[in-house]
This record gives C-alpha cells, structure tokens and sequence, in this order.
C-alpha cells in the first residue's frame, strides 16, 4: 500500500510533503528514512542535476531525456550513469535506469547494489522498477512523476505488491520542476 493510502493524503499532499522532507530535513508523513538529510540538500540535488545533465545529453541526441546516475551510498561516488538509448541501441529496454543499473552491477561486480541510491529524472516505469527492486537498490529519486507510464507511484505500483521482494525507500519529486521542463520542451519540439 502506498504511503498516500496508508496516511489517507491525496497525492499532491503526499508530493509537498516529500519536497518539504527533502529540502528542510523533516518528515511531515510520519515515516522516518534510516538516515537524515539534514545538511546534504546539497548532495541530493547535486546528484539529481548529473542525472538532468545526463537526460539532456540524450535528448541531444533524439532520445527521450531521461537520465539515470547510481551512487553508492556508503562513499558518496557515482558508480554510474546512463541515459535512455533505445533509439541509438534499436533496444525497448535501453531505458537509463536498465543501462545504469548494468553498468552499476559491471562495476561493483555483483547482481545486488545493496548499499547503493539511484536518482533518475522521471518515475520509473513498471520494468524499471522491478529491476529496482531485483538489484536491492536501497533508495530511489525520482524528479518528475509520470501519470501515464510510471510504475511506483502510478500505475501497477509494483513497490505495492506482496510479491516484491525488495521495496526501496522512494522520494518522488526531487527537482521535479526542472525535469518535468525538459520532457515538456522536449517533446514540444517534437510537434
């Protein structure tokens, strides 16, 4: 169940409540992380405008900007990063949160990133998030919410099933406006 049916807050609450726990450290909603942020809003959204450098790199090249970083929580490096590449891979599961997790799993060398953060542009979708989920990845960033194709806050909220092995701990709308932008533009100059 998610957190705005637990609390009975619609969504928008539930996003205000999350940008206010993010930015000033504490938790409206009553559900405390293992780990306070106070005094890395910087870090958080450093990570997140790597992940919007990212996305905008593929929009140069005619991707859908979406771009995906994976820290590793413990030392604070990026392990990798990666951008939606399913037009330039001719590959339905190019998605940047795919590459990144592979990527991630080449580097540390192992199939589980247990001690590892994953902050992507948009809200995942279903596949993704179940790869989330497979990986162990700890907690998961996300800026803009997808109404249409997310899968953690929208749609089949695969985090919400008793058959989800691994739930991460998920902050939706971190840098939510700046990411929301680059979709619109993006695909405004589409049409």
């Amino acid at each position: 169940m998610s957190p705005c049916k637990l609390l009975g807050a619609s969504t928008q609450q539930y996003r205000q409540n999350r940008l206010i726990n993010l930015k000033f450290g504490f938790f409206l909603d009553g559900v405390l992380p293992s780990r306070q942020f106070r005094g890395m809003d910087f870090e958080l959204t450093n990570y997140m405008e790597n992940a919007l450098h990212t996305a905008e790199i593929s929009a140069n090249r005619g991707e859908v900007p979406v771009g995906a970083v994976i820290v590793d929580s413990k030392t604070g490096r990026i392990v990798a990063t990666n951008g939606n590449q399913m037009l330039g891979r001719h590959d339905p599961t190019a998605h940047a949160e795919m590459l990144a997790i592979r990527a991630a799993a080449n580097m540390v060398g192992s199939q589980r990133l247990v001690d590892c953060d994953l902050y992507v542009t948009l809200e995942p979708c279903p596949m993704c998030a179940a790869a989330i989920s497979l990986a162990r990845i700890r907690r998961l960033y996300f800026g803009a919410f997808d109404p249409k194709g997310g899968g953690v806050e929208h749609g089949p909220r695969i985090y919400d099933h008793s058959t989800c092995n691994h739930k991460p701990e998920v902050y939706g709308g971190l840098e939510e406006k700046k990411a929301a932008r680059l979709l619109k533009d993006f695909f405004a100059s589409r049409r």
